[in-house]
C-alpha cells in the first residue's frame, strides 16, 4: 500500500458522522411536519417518538464512528464492510418502505445510504 494514503484520513470518518448529525437535529426540530406530511394528521406529541427513536439512533451511529476511528484505525478499517453493509441493509429498507409510502424525504434518505454504501466500499479498497 501507498505510504501517503496510509497518513490520509477516511472521508467517511468525517462526512458520514456530520451527515448523520444534521440529519438527526433536523428530525429532532421538524418532527411534527415530518409527521404530518407522512401521515397526514397532526402528532398529539410535541416531538413524535417515533422519529425521536431515528434521532437518537443517528447520534449513537454517528458517535459510534468517531469514537472507533479515534480509537484506533485498525479497528476503523476492520469494520468498514460492516458499516458499508448497515448502510445496504437501510437503502434496501427504504427501498422498500418507498414502495409501500412514496413520500419523497424515504427516497433521498435512501439515496444518501447507497452514497454511503459507495464511499465505505470505495474506503475499503483504497486504505488495503
Amino acid at each position: 500500500m501507498n505510504t501517503e494514503i496510509k497518513k490520509k484520513i477516511p472521508v467517511s470518518s468525517i462526512v458520514v458522522p456530520i451527515l448523520y448529525i444534521i440529519s438527526g437535529m433536523s428530525s429532532l426540530f421538524l418532527s411534527n411536519q415530518i409527521y404530518e406530511s407522512t401521515y397526514g394528521v397532526a402528532s398529539p406529541f410535541l416531538i413524535e417518538p417515533n422519529i425521536f427513536r431515528i434521532v437518537i439512533f443517528s447520534f449513537i451511529y454517528a458517535l459510534l464512528i468517531v469514537k472507533i476511528y479515534r480509537s484506533s484505525f485498525k479497528t476503523y478499517y476492520s469494520l468498514l464492510p460492516i458499516f458499508a453493509f448497515h448502510e445496504f441493509l437501510m437503502f434496501t429498507y427504504k427501498i422498500y418502505l418507498f414502495t409501500e409510502f412514496p413520500f419523497s424525504h424515504i427516497l433521498y434518505s435512501a439515496v444518501f445510504n447507497f452514497g454511503f454504501f459507495i464511499l465505505f466500499i470505495y474506503e475499503r479498497k483504497i486504505f488495503k
